[in-house]
C-alpha cells in the first residue's frame, strides 16, 4: 500500500513557505474580516447548488453559442474546409475593424476625462470632505487598476453581451473584470443568485485555506485527489494499459462561487445571503454569510432587451444573420474572379505535338514545343474565362451597408474611404451624428448603472474595511495637511464620513458641460441686453462655472484673496452656493 502522505511529498514537494494547517486551528479570516461560518449540512448544500447551476447553465447554453460564433470571427476562425485548394480563402476585416472603433469610441468616452469620476457631497459638512472621499477613491482605483480591468470587461461585453466587474476586499480593494463565459445567472431574472467559475492553482486554494478562508480538510482531499491521479497513471503505464493519459503539470482546481439566496428543494429559505465555495464539483470549502449588503458583481448589457438575463451582443445580429460570413463569400468570389481574369487559360491541340512529355510540365514564358501539322493550324490558342463581375461588386457594397447599418458603425466613424464616390460634408456630420447619438446612449447608461453603483460599493467597503492610512502613496494622494495621527474612526470621521453622490466624468458631463456653456453663453446675451442685471449676479462664482464648464480647473486660475477666512485643517472648501461660514474646529 502506497503512502500517500509519502506520494505528496515525492510529486508536490515538502511545503517550504507555509506550514499546513490543522483541522481543528482556528484561523481568523485575513481576507474579509468578520465573515459568519454556517453550520448547514455539506451533502444537501452541494446536491442543490447541482441542482441549481445546472437549470441555470442549460438556460445560458443557447447565448454561449452566440458568444462563441462572436469570438471566432473576431479571432478570424472561419471555415474554409469545403474550399479546393486554389480558391481564395480571404475574410473580411470590417467585422474587428468596427470592434476597434467602437471601443474606442466607449473608451474615450468614459475614461478620456481627466477626472473619470467627481464626488459632490449632501449637506454643507459633506461638501468640506468631498475633496478627500474622492481623492482616496483614486487612490483605490490607481492601486486596483481600473482602466485595464474596465477596459477588459467592456471588450468581452463588445464580443458577448456583458460587460461585468467584480469588487471586494482583499487586504485593499480589489476590483477585477469578469469573464461573462465563467458568470452564470438567474435565469428568471429576479437576481436571487450569482455563480462565479474561477480556475484556481492548488497552491492559492492551500494558501487561502492557511489563511482560515476555506475548509483545510477539504483542501487536503483535492491534493490528495491529485496524488492519486498521478499514482494510477504511472499504473497503468507500469501494466501497459492503453489509454494511460499522463495528468496535467499544472495542478488546476476549479472553484464554484455562489452567492445568494440559499433555498431548500421544497421551496423554502434556508438562508440568505450566502457565499458558498465548491471545488471540483464535489467539495464544499466554505459556506459563510455574505459580509456585502448586496452581490459584488457589477453588470451592465451593452445592447438591453427588456426581461432579459443575458440580453444581447453589440455585434450578435449580424452574426447570426450570416451577414458576416456572407460578405467573406462574396468577397473571395470576387478574388476567384480576379485571378481567373489575370491567371489565362490555354487550350493546346495535342495531335499537333510532337512529344507530349514536352507538355507535362505546363506552358510557360519562353517554352519550345516540337509541333507537326499545317501552319494554318493553331497549336495554342488562349481561352476566355471571364473578367471581374461587377454583380458580386454591388452585393459586396450592399452587404457593407447592411452592416452598417446593423451596428451604426459607419464607414466615416471607422475612418474608410467611402464606397459611393465622395460624400457631402451635410451627410458626414448627419451620419456621425446619427452613430454618436446611438452611442452616446449606450455609454451615458454605462456610466449610471455599471460605474455610479461600482463607486458606491467601493465607498463602502472602504468605510468599512480599511484599517491603516499610513502608506505614504496613500497620503500622497489624500494631501499631507491631514491629522494622521487620529485614532482611526476619529480619523474616518473627520475626513470620509457623510453622505455624497458620485458622478462619472464621461460623455454625460460633457454633455451637461456644452448645456451649462450655452445657458452661460445666453445669460452673458441677456445681461447685454439688461446691463442692471449685473449688479445682482456673483460674478467671481459665475467665472468659477465658466472655468469649470471649460474643463478647466479654477482652483489653479482664480487669484486668491487676501483676508480670507482660514480653512478647517484637511479639509478642502467646496464649491457651493452656499454662504462660505468658519468650520468649528
Amino acid at each position: 500500500m502506497v503512502n500517500l502522505l509519502d506520494a505528496v511529498a515525492q510529486i508536490f514537494g515538502k511545503p517550504a513557505t507555509e506550514p499546513e494547517v490543522e483541522p481543528s486551528q482556528k484561523i481568523e479570516n485575513k481576507i474579509v474580516p468578520g465573515e459568519e461560518i454556517l453550520n448547514i449540512d455539506e451533502d444537501k448544500v452541494v446536491h442543490i447548488f447541482k441542482q441549481v447551476y445546472q437549470h441555470a447553465y442549460n438556460v445560458k447554453k443557447n447565448h454561449i453559442i452566440v458568444w462563441d460564433k462572436v469570438w471566432s470571427l473576431f479571432n478570424n476562425q472561419y471555415d474554409f474546409s469545403q474550399k479546393a485548394d486554389w480558391q481564395s480563402k480571404a475574410y473580411t476585416t470590417k467585422f474587428n475593424g468596427a470592434i476597434r472603433t467602437l471601443m474606442a469610441i466607449l473608451k474615450r468616452s468614459v475614461l478620456g476625462a481627466k477626472k473619470i469620476f467627481s464626488v459632490e457631497g449632501v449637506g454643507y459638512e459633506s461638501k468640506l470632505k468631498q475633496a478627500n472621499v474622492e481623492n482616496l477613491l483614486f487612490y483605490w482605483f490607481y492601486k486596483s487598476n481600473f482602466r485595464h480591468e474596465f477596459t477588459k470587461s467592456l471588450m468581452a461585453g463588445v464580443l458577448s453581451s456583458l460587460a461585468i466587474l467584480k469588487a471586494y476586499w482583499n487586504n485593499g480593494v480589489k476590483i477585477e473584470a469578469c469573464d461573462p463565459y465563467d458568470i452564470t445567472l438567474d435565469p428568471t431574472g429576479r437576481n436571487k443568485f450569482i455563480i462565479h467559475r474561477i480556475k484556481m492553482d492548488l497552491y492559492d486554494v492551500q494558501k487561502l485555506a492557511n489563511e482560515g478562508v476555506y475548509n483545510a480538510d477539504k483542501v487536503a482531499l483535492i491534493k490528495e485527489s491529485f496524488v492519486r491521479a498521478e499514482l494510477e497513471y504511472k499504473e497503468k503505464l507500469r501494466r501497459n494499459e492503453p489509454g494511460a493519459t499522463p495528468p496535467p503539470f499544472r495542478k488546476e482546481v476549479e472553484i464554484m462561487e455562489y452567492y445568494g439566496d440559499l433555498f431548500d428543494e421544497d421551496g423554502s429559505l434556508i438562508e440568505e445571503n450566502v457565499i458558498i465555495t465548491i471545488a471540483n464539483d464535489k467539495y464544499l470549502l466554505r459556506i459563510v454569510k455574505n459580509p456585502y449588503p448586496i452581490k459584488p458583481f457589477f453588470i451592465y448589457p451593452l445592447y438591453f432587451v427588456p426581461f432579459s438575463v443575458y440580453h444581447k451582443g453589440f455585434f450578435e445580429d449580424v452574426v447570426t444573420a450570416g451577414l458576416i460570413d456572407e460578405m467573406s463569400r462574396v468577397l473571395n468570389g470576387i478574388i476567384d474572379g480576379h485571378l481567373f481574369s489575370i491567371a489565362k487559360a490555354f487550350e493546346l491541340n495535342v495531335d499537333l505535338v510532337v512529344d507530349p512529355e514536352e507538355i507535362q510540365s505546363g506552358i510557360y514564358p519562353g517554352k519550345t514545343i516540337k509541333r507537326t501539322g499545317y501552319a494554318n493550324e493553331r497549336l495554342i490558342q488562349e481561352v476566355n474565362i471571364g473578367n471581374i463581375s461587377q454583380q458580386n461588386l454591388a452585393v459586396y457594397e450592399m452587404l457593407a451597408r447592411e452592416f452598417q447599418n446593423a451596428t451604426s458603425i459607419t464607414e466615416f466613424i471607422m475612418g474608410m474611404p467611402t464606397s459611393r464616390g465622395r460624400p457631402t460634408a451635410t451627410e458626414v456630420v448627419q451620419k456621425t451624428q446619427q452613430t454618436m447619438s446611438a452611442l452616446e446612449d449606450i455609454v451615458r447608461d454605462l456610466e449610471q448603472y455599471l460605474i455610479v453603483p461600482l463607486l458606491e460599493f467601493v465607498f463602502d467597503l472602504i468605510m468599512k474595511y480599511q484599517d491603516n492610512f499610513t502608506d505614504a502613496q496613500l497620503q500622497e494622494f489624500l494631501g499631507r495637511n491631514l491629522d494622521y495621527t487620529l485614532p482611526l474612526e476619529q480619523f474616518k470621521e473627520k475626513y470620509f464620513s457623510g453622505q455624497y453622490e458620485f458622478r462619472v466624468n464621461g460623455i454625460s458631463q460633457t454633455l451637461l458641460k456644452q448645456q451649462t456653456v450655452e445657458k452661460i453663453a445666453l445669460l452673458f446675451q441677456l445681461l447685454q441686453a439688461n446691463p442692471n442685471w449685473a449688479s445682482k449676479i456673483d460674478l467671481d462664482r459665475l467665472l468659477y462655472k465658466i472655468l469649470e464648464s471649460l474643463d478647466l480647473d479654477p482652483t489653479e486660475l482664480i487669484i486668491e484673496q487676501q483676508g480670507n477666512q482660514e480653512q478647517q485643517v484637511g479639509v478642502i472648501p467646496p464649491v457651493s452656493t452656499q454662504p462660505t461660514e468658519e468650520v468649528e474646529q
